[in-house]
């Protein structure tokens, strides 16, 4: 009975620290003026290698695109 107790405890933190990730690809539209960052979900412009955390979602902008995660 205790080890019932104990996976269902489990369970329960699983359940609790899923996070949902989203990734979007960086797009190259003109190969001679190539982008210099990301572009978040506001339209605002990040820089390569920038990190920030916005309504409990950290995003991430690196050279292959956006990365967002709930925390």
């Amino acid at each position: 009975m205790a080890l019932l107790h104990v996976f269902v405890c489990l369970l329960g933190l699983v359940v609790l620290c899923h996070s949902d990730c989203t990734f979007e690809e960086l797009v190259t539209k003109d190969v001679n003026n190539p982008p210099k960052g990301c572009v978040d979900h506001d339209g605002a412009h990040k820089d390569f290698d920038s990190e920030w955390v916005r309504d409990c979602v950290a995003c991430s902008c690196t050279h292959d695109g956006l990365s967002c995660c709930n925390m």
